[in-house]
Order: C-alpha cells, then sequence, then structure tokens
C-alpha cells in the first residue's frame, strides 16, 4: 500500500488503480510524473473510466504473450 507522495515517488506510482504486469505499469504514459492520486483509463472513444477496458487489457497481454 502506498499512503503518501514520498512512497509514491519511491515505488514509481503514476495513480490508482495501477496494475503491474511483470512489475511494470503496462498503461503508463511517457514522461508521467509519480504521485499518489486515482487514475483514469481512456476508452478507445475517449471516454474516461477507473479501470481500463477488457479490450484494453486483452491488447496488453496479448503484446506481452507475443514477447515470451
Amino acid at each position: 500500500m502506498i499512503a503518501t507522495q514520498e512512497e509514491a515517488e519511491r515505488a514509481g506510482m503514476t495513480g490508482s488503480p495501477t496494475l503491474l504486469l511483470d512489475g511494470r505499469v503496462p498503461f503508463a504514459r511517457a514522461g508521467q510524473q509519480p504521485v499518489i492520486s486515482c487514475r483514469l483509463y481512456r476508452d478507445a472513444d475517449g471516454r474516461s473510466g477507473p479501470a481500463p477496458s477488457v479490450a484494453q487489457l486483452r491488447a496488453v497481454l496479448d503484446v506481452r504473450a507475443g514477447d515470451a
């Protein structure tokens, strides 16, 4: 659990919820600064929500499976 900005900076957390895939954040955007705040995920239509869509999750898992 990360409860402070300092902990977020040490862990490289860029918002909550953070989903990790093999220790990496597959939905991180380049240049994001560590922060203790809520994260919004954008769907294919640009709408924001509290979690990635099933299609987005499948896409990152498919990419990861292709790397194996």
